[in-house]
C-alpha cells in the first residue's frame, strides 16, 4: 500500500534560509517541489532563489577526499565522525567552510610532503634493484671489464615483447663504433630483458645520441657505483636500500599516527561538505519574498509531527510548517511512498521493473506478494525442490551484503518455497514420484479428486483457469476502485461493463454445457445486455475488442498447469531412467544431474511465468503507472 502524503509549505525568515534548508536536509522526510513555475507566474510575489555557488564547497571536499586517500585506512571511529559533523551542522555556510579550512590548514601540505617523499624512496629502491641485477649479471666478466680502459658500458632495457628492436639497433651501433662494441643479453625479470653494451669512449656522444633518437630506455650505472668493484657497488646498493626501507617505515608510522588522530575528523568534515553540496544543489527550487523564505514539498502524513517538532526546536517558532489542501490535479502528481508490511516489502523489487504507481492508484505490491508465491508453488509443487530452493535462497540472502536487489530476490524465493512445499504435500511429490515410490507420502484426495498431477490433469487445468478467473476479476475490481478515486466516469463504466460482459458470457457458456443450472441463462443474458452499453461508452470499440483479450488472459493461466506438468514429468523421467540403468553407481549420478537441471528450470521458468501473469494479465486491468517515486531531501550514504 502507499503512504498518505501531505502537501506542506515551510515559511521562515529569509536571513535564516541556509539554516532552514540544513534542518530540512537533516530531517530527511521532505520531497521538495520546484517553485520556479510559481515564481514566474504573473502577479506572483515569489522570487526564485538563484543557484548558490558550490565551487568553494567542491574545492574543500576535494582537499578532504585527497587527505583521506593519502592517509592509510584505520578504523574510522564512528563517534569521532559524528562528533565532528554535529559540531559543524546548523551553522552558516561560510562559517562552516572557514572552520573546515582552518582545521585542515597545514595537514594537507604535511601529508603530501610525506607521501611524495615515500613515493620517491620507493622509486629509488626499484631503480637500485635494477642496478643490482645488472651488476650481478656482470660479475662473471668482472676481470675482463677492469682491463677495458677507454671503454664505456651502457645498458639497454626493453620489454621482452619488443626484443626484436635489438636486431635493428645493434647493427647501427656497430657501424657507428666501427665494430668496436660488444654486448650480452640477459633477463632482468619476467617482463624485461637487458642488453649490456661495451664500446669505445671515442664514440660515446654518437652512440647516446642515436639511442635517444630511437626512444630506447638506456640505463647508465651512476658514476659513484661505476668506479667501484662490483662487490663494493652491490654492498653500497644494499646499504642504501636498507636506509631507504628504514625511512619508508618511519614515514608510514608518521602517516599512520596522523590518520589515527585526524581521520575520524576528516570523515566528519566530508559528510558535512557532502550535505552542504546537496543542499546548495537544490537551492534553485526554493523561493522568497522580500523578507520570507518559502519551501514547498510533500511529506508522509505520519512524519509531519516529527518535522514540525524539529523546526520548532531549532527556530523557536520563527519557522512554520503549514499543511495545505492540494488541488485534485496536485494530488495526482503527489509522490508515491510505499508502506507495505514486512512480508510484502521484498516484492517491491518488481516495481523497479516498471514505472511506480501514481499516488491515487492502488499499489499492486500486496496482491503480488499474495498471488506470486501461490502461482510459483502451484507450478513447482514439490517438497524436495521446495527444500532445495529454500536452502539455496537462504545462502544467497546471507551473502547478499549491500546488494539490496539480491536480498529482495532471495527473500522472494524463500517466501515462494513455502507454498511449493505445501502443494508438494498436496500432490504427493518429493523429487517427482520418488517420495511416493518410497512410501513416504501420497497425493491428497480433496473435493473428490486425488491430486496426482500425472493423473488429474483435467482437474488441475480447471483449477488453474479458475484461479486465473479470480485473479482477473480482482484486477478489474481494482480498476473500478481506481476509477472511483480518480473520478473518471468513462473508466468506471468500462471496467463495470467488462465485468458484466465477461461474467455473463461465462454463465451462458457454463449453463449451455450444463455445468450450472439453465436458469442462469437469463442472468447471463442480462449481464451481457447491461454490460455492453457501459463497455462501449467507457472504452468505445477498443473496449469491446478488449473483451476477447481479457478472455484470453484468463485462459493463459493454463500455463500454471502446463509448466507444472512439464516439471513433474521431467522429475519422473529422471527417477525412472535411474532405475532403468540397473546400477546405483551410474543411475544415481544420472538422476541427480536431471534433477539439478529440473531444479534450475523450476526456479527460473515458474518465476518468469508467475511475474508475467502479474505484469501482463493482472496489472493491465487496473494499473497504469507513471507515478513519481518519493525522494526525500536528505543525506543518503553511498549516493
Amino acid at each position: 500500500m502507499l503512504q498518505k502524503m501531505a502537501s506542506i509549505l515551510v515559511v521562515g525568515p529569509l536571513e535564516e534560509a541556509e539554516q532552514i534548508v540544513d534542518t530540512l536536509y537533516q530531517e530527511g522526510t521532505v520531497h521538495l517541489v520546484d517553485l520556479t513555475a510559481e515564481s514566474q507566474a504573473p502577479g506572483s510575489r515569489l522570487v526564485r532563489i538563484d543557484e548558490a555557488p558550490v565551487i568553494e564547497v567542491d574545492q574543500l571536499l576535494l582537499r578532504v577526499n585527497g587527505l583521506l586517500t593519502l592517509l592509510p585506512g584505520v578504523r574510522d571511529g564512528a563517534e569521532g565522525v559524528e562528533e565532528t559533523a554535529s559540531s559543524l551542522r546548523g551553522r552558516p555556510l561560510q562559517e562552516v567552510l572557514d572552520e573546515i579550512d582552518s582545521r585542515i590548514g597545514g595537514l594537507d601540505t604535511e601529508t603530501v610532503e610525506r607521501t611524495n617523499r615515500k613515493a620517491e624512496l620507493e622509486l629509488t629502491a626499484i631503480t637500485r634493484e635494477r642496478y643490482a641485477r645488472i651488476l650481478r649479471r656482470l660479475q662473471p666478466i668482472q676481470e675482463s671489464l677492469q682491463a677495458l680502459e677507454g671503454f664505456e658500458m651502457s645498458v639497454l632495457l626493453l620489454q621482452k615483447e619488443y626484443a626484436y628492436v635489438l636486431d635493428q639497433v645493434l647493427p647501427v651501433l656497430r657501424e657507428i663504433t666501427h665494430d668496436q662494441i660488444e654486448y650480452i643479453t640477459s633477463d632482468i625479470d619476467e617482463e624485461t630483458i637487458a642488453a649490456i653494451t661495451i664500446f669505445n669512449k671515442w664514440y660515446s656522444r654518437e652512440v647516446h645520441t642515436f639511442l635517444f633518437s630511437q626512444n630506447v630506455n638506456e640505463v647508465r650505472i651512476p658514476e659513484d657505483l661505476a668506479s667501484m668493484s662490483i662487490e663494493d657497488a652491490l654492498g653500497t646498493i644494499e646499504q642504501r636500500r636498507e636506509a631507504g626501507r628504514a625511512e619508508i617505515l618511519r614515514i608510514d608510522g608518521e602517516l599512520r599516527e596522523l590518520s589515527e588522530r585526524r581521520r575520524p575528523e576528516l570523515l566528519g568534515m566530508r559528510r558535512v561538505l557532502e550535505e552542504q553540496r546537496d543542499e546548495l544543489a537544490v537551492f534553485s527550487r526554493f523561493a522568497h519574498t522580500d523578507y520570507t523564505f518559502v519551501a514547498k514539498g510533500w511529506v508522509p502524513r505520519r512524519s509531519i509531527p516529527r518535522a514540525r517538532n524539529r523546526l520548532d526546536r531549532m527556530f523557536q517558532g520563527r519557522v512554520v510548517l503549514y499543511e495545505r489542501s492540494p488541488s485534485p490535479e496536485e494530488m495526482k502528481d503527489a509522490p508515491t511512498c510505499f508502506a507495505n508490511p514486512a512480508w510484502a516489502r521484498p516484492f517491491e523489487f518488481f516495481v523497479r521493473l516498471m514505472s511506480p504507481p501514481r499516488y491515487l492508484e492502488i499499489d499492486p505490491i500486496p496482491f503480488t506478494a499474495i498471488f506470486f508465491p501461490l502461482f510459483f508453488g502451484l507450478i513447482v509443487a514439490d517438497i524436495g525442490y521446495g527444500l532445495c530452493i529454500l536452502a539455496l535462497a537462504a545462502v544467497l540472502r546471507s551473502r547478499a551484503g549491500a546488494r539490496d536487489w539480491l536480498r529482495e530476490l532471495s527473500t522472494i524465493f524463500i517466501i515462494s518455497s513455502i507454498p511449493t512445499i505445501a502443494f508438494g504435500y498436496l500432490f504427493g511429490e518429493f523429487f517427482g514420484n520418488f517420495g511416493e515410490a518410497m512410501g513416504w507420502l501420497h497425493p491428497i484426495t480433496f473435493a473428490g479428486v486425488t491430486w496426482n498431477r500425472m493423473e488429474a490433469m483435467i482437474p488441475f487445468l480447471v483449477l488453474s483457469i479458475a484461479i486465473g478467473a479470480v485473479h482477473i476479476f480482482l484486477g478489474l475490481g481494482l480498476g473500478v476502485v481506481n476509477a472511483v478515486s480518480e473520478h473518471n466516469r468513462r473508466h468506471l463504466c468500462e471496467k463495470c461493463g467488462m465485468i458484466g460482459v465477461i461474467s455473463g458470457t461465462m454463465l451462458l457458456i457454463l449453463a449451455l454445457i450444463s455445468i450450472v443450472s439453465s436458469s442462469l441463462l437469463v442472468v447471463g443474458g442480462i449481464l451481457v445486455l447491461v454490460g455492453l452499453p457501459l463497455l462501449f461508452y467507457g472504452g468505445g470499440v477498443q473496449g469491446a475488442v478488449e473483451i476477447m483479450g481479457t478472455m484470453g488472459n484468463i485462459m493463459s493461466y493454463a500455463r500454471i498447469m502446463a509448466i507444472g506438468m512439464a516439471s513433474v514429468m521431467l522429475a519422473v523421467v529422471a527417477n525412472e531412467l535411474a532405475g532403468a540403468v540397473g546400477t546405483v553407481l551410474v543411475g544415481g549420478p544420472v538422476a541427480v544431474a536431471l534433477h539439478l537441471m529440473n531444479l534450475v528450470m523450476g526456479m527460473f521458468s515458474p518465476f518468469i511465468q508467475s511475474i508475467r501473469l502479474h505484469l501482463v494479465e493482472f496489472n493491465s486491468k487496473f494499473y497504469r503507472g507513471g507515478g513519481r517515486p518519493y525522494r526525500p531531501f536528505g543525506y543518503r550514504p553511498g549516493e
